[in-house]
Protein backbone atom coordinates (compact mmCIF):
# COMPACT_ATOMS: atom_id res chain seq x y z
CA UNK A 1 0.00 0.00 0.00
CA UNK A 2 2.86 2.37 0.84
CA UNK A 3 4.40 1.98 -2.63
CA UNK A 4 1.09 2.80 -4.30
CA UNK A 5 0.56 5.92 -2.18
CA UNK A 6 4.15 7.03 -2.74
CA UNK A 7 3.75 6.72 -6.49
CA UNK A 8 0.44 8.60 -6.46
CA UNK A 9 1.84 11.48 -4.41
CA UNK A 10 5.01 11.61 -6.54
CA UNK A 11 2.94 11.82 -9.73
CA UNK A 12 0.70 14.54 -8.30
CA UNK A 13 3.71 16.59 -7.21
CA UNK A 14 5.15 16.30 -10.72
CA UNK A 15 1.87 17.19 -12.42
CA UNK A 16 1.93 20.55 -14.29
CA UNK A 17 -1.42 21.38 -12.72
CA UNK A 18 -0.32 20.89 -9.13
CA UNK A 19 -0.16 24.13 -7.12
CA UNK A 20 1.69 23.87 -3.77
CA UNK A 21 0.08 25.54 -0.73
CA UNK A 22 1.02 29.21 -0.77
CA UNK A 23 1.84 31.61 2.04
CA UNK A 24 -0.41 34.65 2.59
CA UNK A 25 0.51 37.63 0.44
CA UNK A 26 1.88 39.71 3.32
CA UNK A 27 4.37 36.99 4.25
CA UNK A 28 5.44 36.54 0.64
CA UNK A 29 5.95 40.28 0.22
CA UNK A 30 8.08 40.49 3.37
CA UNK A 31 10.21 37.55 2.24
CA UNK A 32 10.71 39.09 -1.21
CA UNK A 33 11.70 42.40 0.30
CA UNK A 34 14.17 40.76 2.69
CA UNK A 35 16.15 39.24 -0.19
CA UNK A 36 16.86 42.55 -1.93
CA UNK A 37 20.43 43.86 -1.88
CA UNK A 38 19.16 47.39 -1.15
CA UNK A 39 17.08 46.28 1.84
CA UNK A 40 15.12 49.16 3.36
CA UNK A 41 13.50 48.48 6.74
CA UNK A 42 11.08 51.35 6.15
CA UNK A 43 9.68 49.54 3.10
CA UNK A 44 9.51 46.27 5.02
CA UNK A 45 7.69 48.07 7.84
CA UNK A 46 5.13 49.46 5.37
CA UNK A 47 4.34 45.91 4.26
CA UNK A 48 4.14 44.55 7.80
CA UNK A 49 1.88 47.38 8.95
CA UNK A 50 -0.71 46.25 6.38
CA UNK A 51 -1.36 43.31 8.72
CA UNK A 52 -1.92 44.46 12.33
CA UNK A 53 -1.44 40.94 13.71
CA UNK A 54 1.95 40.55 12.03
CA UNK A 55 2.98 44.04 13.16
CA UNK A 56 1.99 43.20 16.73
CA UNK A 57 4.03 40.02 16.60
CA UNK A 58 7.13 41.87 15.42
CA UNK A 59 6.79 44.39 18.26
CA UNK A 60 6.17 41.65 20.82
CA UNK A 61 9.27 39.67 19.82
CA UNK A 62 11.44 42.80 19.59
CA UNK A 63 10.34 43.82 23.09
CA UNK A 64 10.93 40.38 24.61
CA UNK A 65 13.70 39.54 27.11
CA UNK A 66 15.51 37.70 24.32
CA UNK A 67 16.19 41.05 22.66
CA UNK A 68 16.80 43.27 25.67
CA UNK A 69 13.40 43.43 27.38
CA UNK A 70 12.90 47.05 26.32
CA UNK A 71 9.51 48.05 24.94
CA UNK A 72 9.62 48.77 21.22
CA UNK A 73 6.72 50.78 19.78
CA UNK A 74 7.95 51.32 16.22
CA UNK A 75 7.99 48.49 13.67
CA UNK A 76 11.05 50.03 11.99
CA UNK A 77 12.91 50.03 15.31
CA UNK A 78 11.76 46.48 15.90
CA UNK A 79 13.11 45.35 12.54
CA UNK A 80 16.46 46.99 13.22
CA UNK A 81 16.69 45.27 16.60
CA UNK A 82 15.69 41.84 15.31
CA UNK A 83 17.79 41.69 12.14
CA UNK A 84 16.99 40.15 8.77
CA UNK A 85 17.14 36.46 9.70
CA UNK A 86 14.84 36.83 12.68
CA UNK A 87 12.35 38.97 10.73
CA UNK A 88 12.34 36.38 7.97
CA UNK A 89 11.57 33.69 10.53
CA UNK A 90 8.71 35.72 12.03
CA UNK A 91 7.17 36.30 8.59
CA UNK A 92 7.48 32.62 7.73
CA UNK A 93 5.98 31.41 11.00
CA UNK A 94 3.11 33.87 10.69
CA UNK A 95 2.42 32.78 7.13
CA UNK A 96 2.64 29.07 7.89
CA UNK A 97 0.30 29.42 10.87
CA UNK A 98 -2.19 31.20 8.62
CA UNK A 99 -2.16 28.62 5.81
CA UNK A 100 -5.71 28.11 4.62
CA UNK A 101 -7.36 24.92 5.74
CA UNK A 102 -8.19 24.25 2.08
CA UNK A 103 -4.48 23.67 1.48
CA UNK A 104 -4.87 20.36 3.27
CA UNK A 105 -7.89 19.32 1.21
CA UNK A 106 -9.51 16.48 3.09
CA UNK A 107 -6.80 16.48 5.74
CA UNK A 108 -7.05 19.83 7.56
CA UNK A 109 -6.09 18.38 10.95
CA UNK A 110 -2.99 16.77 9.46
CA UNK A 111 -1.99 20.05 7.83
CA UNK A 112 -2.37 21.90 11.11
CA UNK A 113 -0.39 19.17 12.85
CA UNK A 114 2.55 19.43 10.46
CA UNK A 115 2.58 23.23 10.74
CA UNK A 116 2.49 22.93 14.54
CA UNK A 117 5.37 20.47 14.40
CA UNK A 118 7.45 22.82 12.21
CA UNK A 119 6.75 25.82 14.45
CA UNK A 120 7.53 23.82 17.59
CA UNK A 121 10.74 22.51 16.03
CA UNK A 122 11.77 26.08 15.21
CA UNK A 123 11.20 27.18 18.79
CA UNK A 124 13.02 24.16 20.17
CA UNK A 125 16.11 24.97 18.09
CA UNK A 126 16.80 27.65 20.69
CA UNK A 127 16.71 25.11 23.52
CA UNK A 128 19.00 22.65 21.73
CA UNK A 129 21.40 25.33 20.48
CA UNK A 130 21.66 26.84 23.96
CA UNK A 131 22.52 23.42 25.39
CA UNK A 132 25.25 23.08 22.76
CA UNK A 133 26.38 26.72 23.17
CA UNK A 134 25.67 27.54 19.52
CA UNK A 135 24.50 30.94 18.27
CA UNK A 136 22.99 30.93 14.79
CA UNK A 137 19.99 33.09 13.83
CA UNK A 138 19.27 30.92 10.78
CA UNK A 139 18.35 27.89 12.93
CA UNK A 140 14.83 29.15 13.62
CA UNK A 141 14.02 29.45 9.92
CA UNK A 142 15.61 26.09 9.18
CA UNK A 143 13.41 24.53 11.84
CA UNK A 144 10.31 26.09 10.30
CA UNK A 145 11.12 24.77 6.84
CA UNK A 146 12.50 21.31 7.56
CA UNK A 147 9.21 19.47 6.90
CA UNK A 148 7.40 21.79 4.48
CA UNK A 149 7.56 19.04 1.88
CA UNK A 150 5.05 17.13 4.00
CA UNK A 151 2.64 20.05 3.58
CA UNK A 152 2.92 19.77 -0.20
CA UNK A 153 2.55 15.99 0.04
CA UNK A 154 -0.70 16.30 2.02
CA UNK A 155 -2.07 18.68 -0.60
CA UNK A 156 -1.13 16.17 -3.30
CA UNK A 157 -2.66 13.23 -1.43
CA UNK A 158 -5.91 15.16 -1.05
CA UNK A 159 -6.37 14.73 -4.82
CA UNK A 160 -6.72 10.95 -4.36
CA UNK A 161 -10.30 10.01 -5.18
CA UNK A 162 -10.48 7.52 -2.30
CA UNK A 163 -9.01 9.90 0.29
CA UNK A 164 -6.97 7.17 2.03
CA UNK A 165 -6.61 7.50 5.81
CA UNK A 166 -3.43 9.10 7.14
CA UNK A 167 -2.20 5.94 8.81
CA UNK A 168 1.34 4.63 9.22
CA UNK A 169 1.62 3.76 5.51
CA UNK A 170 0.51 7.22 4.42
CA UNK A 171 2.97 8.96 6.74
CA UNK A 172 5.79 6.76 5.48
CA UNK A 173 4.90 7.73 1.91
CA UNK A 174 4.78 11.44 2.79
CA UNK A 175 8.06 11.23 4.68
CA UNK A 176 9.85 9.48 1.82
CA UNK A 177 8.93 12.34 -0.55
CA UNK A 178 9.65 15.18 1.87
CA UNK A 179 12.94 16.17 0.23
CA UNK A 180 11.51 16.18 -3.30
CA UNK A 181 8.42 18.12 -2.25
CA UNK A 182 10.50 20.62 -0.28
CA UNK A 183 12.05 21.87 -3.51
CA UNK A 184 8.60 22.57 -4.95
CA UNK A 185 7.80 24.61 -1.87
CA UNK A 186 11.12 26.48 -2.10
CA UNK A 187 10.14 27.67 -5.57
CA UNK A 188 6.54 28.46 -4.66
CA UNK A 189 7.60 30.41 -1.57
CA UNK A 190 10.53 32.06 -3.38
CA UNK A 191 13.01 31.01 -0.71
CA UNK A 192 16.47 32.62 -0.97
CA UNK A 193 19.27 30.37 -2.18
CA UNK A 194 20.96 30.40 1.23
CA UNK A 195 17.84 28.90 2.82
CA UNK A 196 17.64 26.26 0.08
CA UNK A 197 21.26 25.27 0.71
CA UNK A 198 20.62 24.97 4.45
CA UNK A 199 17.66 22.65 3.81
CA UNK A 200 19.70 20.58 1.35
CA UNK A 201 22.26 20.05 4.11
CA UNK A 202 19.50 18.97 6.48
CA UNK A 203 18.01 16.46 4.06
CA UNK A 204 21.45 15.07 3.17
CA UNK A 205 21.50 13.35 6.59
CA UNK A 206 24.95 14.80 7.20
CA UNK A 207 25.99 15.09 10.85
CA UNK A 208 29.06 17.23 10.21
CA UNK A 209 27.24 20.58 10.38
CA UNK A 210 26.12 21.69 13.85
CA UNK A 211 23.09 23.50 12.38
CA UNK A 212 21.82 20.24 10.88
CA UNK A 213 22.28 18.42 14.19
CA UNK A 214 20.43 21.16 16.08
CA UNK A 215 17.37 21.07 13.81
CA UNK A 216 17.31 17.28 13.69
CA UNK A 217 17.31 17.08 17.49
CA UNK A 218 14.79 19.92 17.81
CA UNK A 219 12.45 18.02 15.49
CA UNK A 220 12.92 14.85 17.53
CA UNK A 221 12.27 16.85 20.71
CA UNK A 222 9.02 18.11 19.20
CA UNK A 223 8.05 14.55 18.30
CA UNK A 224 8.73 13.31 21.83
CA UNK A 225 6.94 16.15 23.61
CA UNK A 226 4.48 18.73 22.31
CA UNK A 227 4.00 18.23 18.59
CA UNK A 228 4.47 14.65 17.38
CA UNK A 229 3.87 14.08 13.69
CA UNK A 230 5.42 10.73 12.90
CA UNK A 231 5.70 9.13 16.33
CA UNK A 232 1.93 8.93 16.86
CA UNK A 233 1.72 6.57 13.90
CA UNK A 234 4.75 4.47 14.83
CA UNK A 235 7.00 6.11 12.26
CA UNK A 236 10.34 7.23 13.63
CA UNK A 237 11.58 10.42 12.05
CA UNK A 238 15.25 9.58 12.66
CA UNK A 239 17.02 6.32 13.42
CA UNK A 240 18.74 5.72 16.73
CA UNK A 241 22.08 5.79 14.92
CA UNK A 242 21.36 9.21 13.39
CA UNK A 243 20.00 10.47 16.71
CA UNK A 244 23.18 9.51 18.57
CA UNK A 245 25.37 10.90 15.78
CA UNK A 246 23.51 14.22 16.01
CA UNK A 247 24.07 14.36 19.76
CA UNK A 248 27.75 13.59 19.24
CA UNK A 249 27.97 16.26 16.54
CA UNK A 250 26.98 18.83 19.17
CA UNK A 251 29.17 17.41 21.91
CA UNK A 252 26.11 16.23 23.86
CA UNK A 253 25.37 12.89 25.48
CA UNK A 254 22.21 10.94 26.22
CA UNK A 255 22.12 12.34 29.76
CA UNK A 256 22.13 15.86 28.29
CA UNK A 257 19.23 14.88 26.06
CA UNK A 258 17.25 13.52 28.99
CA UNK A 259 17.69 16.81 30.85
CA UNK A 260 16.59 18.81 27.79
CA UNK A 261 13.51 16.66 27.23
CA UNK A 262 12.51 16.55 30.90
CA UNK A 263 12.83 20.34 31.12
CA UNK A 264 10.50 20.78 28.14
CA UNK A 265 8.01 18.26 29.53
CA UNK A 266 8.01 19.96 32.93
CA UNK A 267 6.93 23.21 31.30
CA UNK A 268 4.06 21.47 29.52
CA UNK A 269 2.48 20.26 32.76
Amino acid sequence: MTDGLTEFIRNELASPGFVPPLLPEVSMNVLRCMTKSDLDFHKVAEIILQDPLLAARVLRVASSPLYGNQEITSVVSGLARLGTKTVRGIALEYGMSALHVEAGGGYPEALRGVVAHCVTTARFTRIVSNAADIRDDSLYTLGLLHDIGIIAGIAALSQHRERPPLDRNAWQALSSLNTQACHLMFEAWECPQAMVEDLNDYHSMDCAKPSVCVVRLASELANQTWAPVYGVFGVDEISQTLFLASLEGLGLGESDWTKIRDNVLSKAT
